[in-house]
């Protein structure tokens, strides 16, 4: 019925975008502004959902062919869904799990995959009212080995959370991540009782005769958690503000001001309490942590950088001497820095390096070995991957943005702190391939090259 009702929303709105596009090309522009109005916009989608709930639930036939289609759909992939997490479970024990870490979405990958478990499982076993099992013997016993293993991706999937937790602390997301990893643990657990259960009691019981029992008693347990979610025993703000504030307090020389903040603006009311819980403890009483700690709670905006862009000058020679160099590298020549001080303008990787109390450090070298000095600007307060922005000369001698120099194996705080400490001091190489790339010279339509190009992949 929502996929019909979303359907009938693209429809309609088709064909407004056609109608108000046909009246533009003869420079009638009073349908585009109506139907862009964000009161029409808002209007017109709730009817057209509404119309389109309506339709749904008048056509019953196509509602029928639409659910026994998924649910076949569902009976075709049960088995092959059990034969991937049976295998991949057996490969663990192999293989470990820290090439599963290294991906840095294990989490989401493996409840995607337990919530696609749960839905198969239910749309084959249905009310469990069928006559005849749905499958032969050998392919029961292999979607009961699924089920049993299910439990082991849920317990991953948890653990996955929790090292996140504790490399970052708590945020709102990872609160509602947890709670559904908790839930999904549950349901692992209820489903691999409800198998084992049905391969003790042999062949002649029902199929997963403890899977309604289970499907009640979590459902009833979900609604009760979704409630405590919206209360203050669980509320997200509340746990995130009071993680950030303790990760803060414990270091206060990285609270960096787009910490506090993000600390301010990202928790709801328990942001602003925080920041003046930070105000009373001994490590923001004087210094930088606390001229930036009262920069984070006089800011008017989401961003200490957005309310730096406000200005429409920046002070270029303050940021000059602020922004760090190694003693055995040269300095810019005044050139790029009036070029940076352009891009400051309009690119905010470059605004955040002129905020005061940013902790920026600026390397130089040859490092593409054309006899033209590069420099690469690193901003050390920005969490997660460190990155760094390279800028170089062309051929006409004009400075011009390279892109962005990330170093993606930097997973915890520990490798993060790292990697700052080197980039300060400017213990920086670069490497060299065996094989170049290869290039097909080819031109695009306005004339300019365009090659393609082939780089060498290493083997499986």
């Amino acid at each position: 019925m929502l996929g019909l009702a979303a359907l009938c929303v693209q429809l309609v709105w088709g064909v407004l975008w056609l109608w108000a596009g046909l009246f533009a090309l003869v420079k009638v522009e009073f349908f585009v502004t109506l139907f862009s109005a964000q009161w029409f916009v808002f209007t017109a989608t709730g009817l057209l959902g509404g119309l389109g709930l309506w339709l749904a639930r008048t056509q019953q036939r196509p509602i029928q062919v639409m659910r026994q289609t998924l649910l076949a759909l569902g009976r075709l992939l049960l088995p092959l869904l059990a034969w991937v997490l049976v295998f991949f479970v057996l490969a663990l024990a192999f293989t470990g799990v820290e090439g599963l870490w290294a991906t840095r979405f294990a989490a989401a990958l493996l409840m995607g995959v337990l919530m696609l478990q749960i839905w198969v499982v239910n749309a084959v076993y249905q009310d469990g009212a069928a006559a005849q099992p749905p499958y032969a013997r050998v392919l029961r016993w292999l979607v009961d080995a699924s089920l049993i293993a299910m439990p082991v991706l849920a317990t991953l999937a948890c653990v996955a959370i929790g090292l996140r937790v504790q490399q970052y602390g708590w945020t709102l997301e990872r609160v509602w991540a947890a709670a559904a990893a908790g839930m999904l643990w549950l349901y692992a657990l209820g489903y691999a009782g409800a198998a084992a259960h049905g391969l003790r009691q042999g062949a002649d019981r029902p199929w997963l005769q403890w899977l309604a029992p289970v499907n009640q008693a979590l459902s009833l347990l979900v609604l009760a958690l979704l409630l405590a979610l919206q209360t203050p025993l669980l509320d997200g703000q509340r746990i995130s503000a009071a993680s950030q504030r303790e990760r803060l307090r414990a270091y206060p020389s990285q609270a960096s001001l787009e910490r506090l903040t993000d600390l301010k603006w990202r928790h709801g009311p328990y942001g602003l309490a925080a920041l003046d819980a930070l105000a009373q403890d001994p490590g923001f009483q004087a210094g930088e942590a606390r001229q930036r700690l009262d920069a984070a709670r006089a800011s008017t905006t989401t961003r200490a950088a957005e309310e730096a862009d406000q200005g429409e000058h920046f002070d270029l020679a303050a940021a000059q001497q602020r922004i760090e160099s190694p003693a055995d590298m040269a300095r810019p020549q005044p050139d790029w820095w009036d070029w940076w001080q352009q891009q400051a303008q309009v690119e905010s990787w470059a605004r955040q390096c002129l905020l005061p109390n940013a902790d920026c450090v600026l390397l130089s070298g040859d490092w593409d070995r054309d006899q033209q000095t590069d420099h690469l600007l690193c901003n050390l307060e920005e969490r997660g991957n460190r990155r760094c922005r390279l800028s170089a000369r062309d051929a006409q001698g004009q400075w011009q943005d390279q892109g962005t120099v990330v170093w993606s194996d930097t997973f915890t705080a520990e490798e993060n702190r790292l990697t700052r400490d080197l980039l300060r001091d400017g213990r920086i190489a670069t490497g060299s391939a065996r094989w170049p790339d290869w290039q097909l010279p080819h031109q695009d339509g306005q004339g300019k090259e365009r090659p393609f190009t082939g780089r060498l992949q290493q083997p499986d």
